[in-house]
């Protein structure tokens, strides 16, 4: 159980409660880009009503005049307890924690929760891992679970298998995700969400004669009639997923987050074309209109989609074949490479709201591995006490330093280390501590950046994480840097995407300058020039998605939808 501030028996009896209360109820194509093979660091080893008739410009039809609001956070952060993984100084440890608990979030229901916990038979809804490095199998889960709490259907994981690149065999190198979230747990303290391990499904659905095979109608039954695929081979993986396919509602126009934006209306049974009137309406905008005053969080539907759908032309909607469907295959045509709020889309902006808080506040590592990266930061901390005894200033900064298989796929970002220097020396303090997450193996490439920093790493703290798998070292690496005063990461990797977001979600929690805008003022990008210092001002979504945060993902995200 997540150690958060929380009294678990009356949050369960809440729960509880609030369940019976409502069964009473109710007993009524690809963007300019590349998409990467892999990214992760290989450790040791639509039309609203106008209440205005005057004439007015495009910009001014497209924007509100109040603009974002701030809002407090409808409840109080999080705590975290170290005593079960590791110790850790508490200040520090607290200090990384930027989720919260929030009790209404957690009887929230959506339209087609609200749907589908009518109907008799339970639905389904199942996608395979993504067959690349961590932090792409990371953000194709989040825009999968958001897929399937979107879509109210009980949602199927993989088994247990091993991940790419994650295989120091130092520790176990086949995982759940489990092993990274507190998945079960959250399921448990949220009225419409049911998550379950494809063992489960397989002998609860499948082997009751439930799968019909799509061709022939007839039941069909997993290959050897097995239920466990648990450290399964590849091989064995693809012939489970190969079945599933073949009896599983499979959408004949790949939901592609590059081409199209998956659009959920605020009712259950709206209609197709009312919704694609509502798209029309926002079209041929200029991304100038809003490229640096982002529209309120709660704006219209057409001011909030003229922005969403940046590039994309099309819309993926949960139609109503799909939603008939038993079970929902998405598969590898499919591909969820993008920030979950990027692709996913939401008439009622309180749902928007919701989704990226759910993400937040649990879809987040679990505390083992936050208590590690806070041994790291104090272990830092004592460093820099150590190194400078006259003032009582122990912050640092940070850098994401990605070579490996970069070497291959972007040849443009292998710099020197003389380069970097040279790119990033106007935002860092001359002779500061500077913390460095790198999947190269050689340090002597780091030394011309010795010259100028008093450098460290991961690896320097090692006796610290014995707590913690090897292949999660990663994992530890993100929340450090993350906690940097200033960070210089390396565009295209989605290492580094996902630490600005962390520091997305940290500027909200400090209200930071600039937070109120989703402004991250420091937080840059090594190269390409024109992107070092995008992260510091407001942009909108734009494509190549997959590479990108967007302050879409943390604005205003604590307003108050009650």
């Amino acid at each position: 159980m997540p150690s958060t501030e929380r009294n678990s028996r009356s949050y369960f009896l809440l729960s509880i409660s609030g369940l019976l209360i409502y069964n009473v109820l109710i007993n009524i194509k690809i963007h300019d880009g590349l998409i990467p093979i892999d990214d992760s660091l290989s450790y040791f080893n639509l039309i609203d009503s106008e209440t205005d008739s005057e004439t007015k410009t495009e910009a001014d039809l497209l924007r509100h005049d109040d603009g974002i609001a701030k809002s407090p956070p409808p409840a109080a952060l999080a705590s975290i307890q170290c005593d079960r993984h590791g110790g850790a100084n508490q200040t520090i440890a607290d200090g990384l924690v930027y989720w919260y608990d929030i009790p209404s979030d957690a009887n929230y229901l959506n339209p087609f929760q609200e749907l589908h916990q009518t109907e008799e038979e339970e639905k389904y809804v199942i996608f395979k891992k993504d067959p690349a490095g961590w932090n792409n199998v990371r953000m194709a889960l989040e825009t999968f679970i958001v897929m399937g709490v979107s879509m109210g259907r009980t949602i199927v994981l993989p088994p247990e298998q091993n991940f790419y690149m994650l295989n120091n065999k130092k520790s176990k190198v086949q995982f759940t995700f489990d092993d990274f979230y507190y998945l079960n747990e959250t399921q448990n303290e949220h009225l419409g969400i049911k998550i379950i391990y494809m063992t489960e499904f397989l002998e609860e659905v499948a082997m009751r004669g439930k799968m019909k095979h799509r061709k022939t109608s007839q039941p069909s039954f997993p290959p050897g009639n097995r239920t466990n695929w648990d450290k399964a081979t590849g091989k064995e993986i693809k012939g489970l997923y190969e079945w599933i396919g073949k009896t599983s509602f499979v959408e004949s126009n790949p939901w592609q987050p590059t081409e199209c934006i998956a659009f959920w209306p605020e009712t259950a049974d709206a209609k197709k074309d009312e919704i694609e009137s509502l798209f029309q309406v926002s079209s041929n905008v200029s991304l100038s209109l809003f490229a640096s005053d982002p529209f309120p969080v709660n704006s219209s539907v057409k001011e909030r989609l003229a922005e969403h759908k940046a590039s994309r032309k099309s819309l993926c909607l949960y139609h109503k074949e799909m939603q008939e469907a038993l079970v929902v295959y998405f598969d590898e045509n499919s591909r969820l490479l993008t920030p979950f709020y990027a692709f996913h889309f939401y008439e009622n902006w309180k749902q928007a709201i919701w989704t990226k808080r759910f993400v937040r506040d649990h879809l987040r590592y679990r505390d083992e591995i936050v208590c590690a990266a806070a041994r790291v930061v104090a272990a830092i901390h004592e460093k820099i006490g150590e190194r400078n005894l006259t003032t009582s200033d122990v912050s640092f900064s940070s850098m994401h330093i990605r070579r490996g298989d970069f070497r291959q796929q972007y040849k443009q970002q292998i710099k020197s280390a003389e380069d970097l220097y040279t790119s990033s020396k106007d935002m860092l303090s001359p002779n500061s501590t500077i913390f460095i997450a790198t999947d190269e193996k050689n340090k002597t490439y780091f030394d011309p950046l010795k010259e100028h920093y008093d450098i460290w790493f991961l690896s320097d703290f090692t006796h610290l994480l014995d707590e913690v798998n090897h292949n999660m070292y990663g994992l530890v690496d993100q929340l450090v840097v993350a906690n940097g005063e200033v960070f210089v990461g390396t565009f295209f990797s989605t290492f580094t995407a996902y630490v600005n977001r962390l520091r997305g979600y940290y500027s909200i929690r400090d209200e930071k300058p600039g937070y109120d805008r989703g402004e991250l003022r420091s937080s840059f990008f090594f190269f390409p020039g024109y992107k070092t210092d995008v992260m510091t001002k407001y942009s909108p979504i734009k494509g190549p998605y997959w590479p990108n945060e967007y302050p879409l993902g943390w604005i205003d995200i604590d307003k108050d939808t009650s």
